[in-house]
């Protein structure tokens, strides 16, 4: 590790060994603790940043020295940040405003546990976008991101307004045609399960998923000893549902389940180094393998498509909506107790009995 002398009390730069994305660590003294013997104090040292190169990381310490900040308040997550703002902001407005707030930011549930300084324009819009197609619900969510960070930037958190590029993200999703996949292309794509990324499309063809669910679906939701996964968002009816695990797709959800444990991830799906994998990393990677295998499909087609493949199934009808998050009018069949784990296990068996 190679050091670059400055000045005493202004830090240091390290180049880290090693073959690194961002090989430079500045680092800077935050206060003094005694030493083990007793007989002298020794400097509590923080790193504020790593960097590409040693003159940003000398740019960092320089705008540190002018202008010095709490480095633990850089560290605070999505979820915290939005915490503080709540126990302050709700104070000054009404119950009905709070509600929708409240709702808004379970929209962001996908970066609850980033890192705020972490957080790009592109992680806003990605959870914007998947959330209900309501003006309102979008509406309410960029509002509630121009107040965080207009509360970040105030309590030095963070020094860029990223709520300011969202201006132009649109009200709701654009429409596409939905093309089921049919039983060749999919038997294709089981055949060519062990290729990286292809059993993540396996298990949104048999679970009905959005592919921003599936990505952001959690260890703790998997029943493997049960048979089935309780996650969902978008709407009230599609959040927090059961999705039984269908025969054809549990070796894949256990291998997975598996490795996540190995990597230390919290999520199904994550990437080779335990890290989640992104919705423009996943949409990336499936357009190639559309290309490889010669199909033409998007990825919200495997939704359609497990819907496609229930009805063609005679999959009762209350039980698929159940599954899928669609809405239910008849207030009877929403209770679980008449229509239960078991009794959804069974019906999910239907599909995919040609395959």
């Amino acid at each position: 590790m190679k050091t670059y002398k400055r000045a005493n009390g202004t830090g240091s730069v390290y180049k880290l060994s090693g073959r690194r994305l961002k090989p430079y660590i500045a680092i800077v003294t935050t206060g003094y603790h005694k030493s083990q013997t007793g007989d002298g104090m020794i400097q509590k040292r923080t790193p504020i940043g790593y960097f590409e190169t040693r003159d940003e990381a000398l740019m960092a310490l320089l705008k540190y020295n002018r202008n010095p900040y709490d480095i633990r308040r850089r560290k605070l997550k999505f979820s915290e940040v939005y915490q503080e703002w709540s126990e302050k902001h709700f104070n000054t407005i009404s119950h009905s405003a709070i509600r929708t707030y409240k709702s808004a930011y379970q929209h962001f549930e996908m970066i609850h546990d980033r890192k705020f300084t972490d957080i790009r324009p592109h992680d806003l819009e990605l959870c914007i976008y998947n959330a209900p197609v309501h003006s309102a619900t979008k509406k309410r969510m960029k509002s509630l991101c121009g107040l965080l960070y207009q509360y970040a930037i105030k309590n030095e958190i963070i020094a860029v307004n990223y709520a300011e590029y969202l201006d132009k993200i649109k009200t709701d999703p654009p429409v596409y045609d939905r093309t089921p996949f049919t039983d060749i292309e999919i038997k294709a794509l089981w055949k060519k399960r062990a290729l990286p990324y292809i059993d993540i499309i396996i298990i949104a063809l048999f679970t009905g998923f959005r592919p921003s669910e599936l990505l952001t679906l959690k260890l703790t939701n998997i029943k493997l000893d049960e048979g089935y996964m309780v996650g969902g968002s978008k709407t009230e009816a599609g959040m927090n549902r059961i999705i039984p695990i269908h025969s054809r797709i549990e070796k894949l959800i256990q291998a997975r389940f598996k490795k996540s444990e190995s990597l230390g991830s919290i999520f199904l799906i994550s990437d080779d180094d335990g890290t989640p994998i992104s919705y423009f990393k996943y949409r990336r990677k499936f357009n190639d393998i559309m290309k490889m295998l010669h199909m033409n499909h998007l990825p919200h087609d495997t939704r359609h498509t497990f819907i496609s493949m229930a009805k063609e199934c005679n999959v009762d009808e209350y039980i698929l909506k159940l599954i899928v998050g669609h809405s239910i009018g008849d207030i009877t069949e929403r209770v679980y107790t008449h229509r239960n784990i078991e009794n959804l296990k069974k019906e999910i068996q239907k599909i995919g009995v040609k395959l």
